[in-house]
């Protein structure tokens, strides 16, 4: 688990990590052998990791007519969240995830702005910031 989270503040694409963790076997935690970029990105962002969990990241709603049924959704506020800090041990460390969590907003091709949500003019490459690095330390 560590090694996913360091492949990624590395500069490895998910894809990369995806290729490097079926190459080896992996499996996820449902015990598929094929990761997804999903999988992947929600293991990224998961507080479970370095110890912590939030109440409420989800909920139960239940529908009563024509027939009773209860179905799983994910909490976008309507019920308010509460983080346990340090509720078990952790696997990564909290430097650790706040990297991956940085370095994720970074790649990310979203932005939030005042006139709403938006796609940003450029993509994250690991290949343009060698290249920029390598660059920049020749001038």
């Amino acid at each position: 688990m560590k090694s996913i989270f360091e492949m990624y503040i590395r500069g490895e694409s998910l894809i990369g990590i995806i290729k490097e963790l079926e190459l080896n076997g992996v499996r996820t935690a449902t015990g598929k052998e094929r990761w997804s970029k999903n999988t992947l990105d929600k293991l990224l962002s998961n507080e479970k990791y370095c110890g912590n969990v939030v109440i409420f990241k989800s909920y139960t709603s239940m529908q009563l007519s024509p027939v009773k049924t209860k179905k799983r959704k994910e909490n976008k506020g309507e019920f308010k969240q509460y983080m346990c800090i340090s509720d078990h041990p952790a696997i990564i460390s909290k430097d650790i995830f706040e990297a991956v969590q940085t370095e994720n907003a970074r790649r990310s091709n979203i932005e939030i702005t005042m006139n709403g949500v938006k796609r940003k003019s450029t993509r994250y490459s690991k290949k343009r910031d060698a290249v920029w690095s390598e660059t920049q330390s020749t001038c």
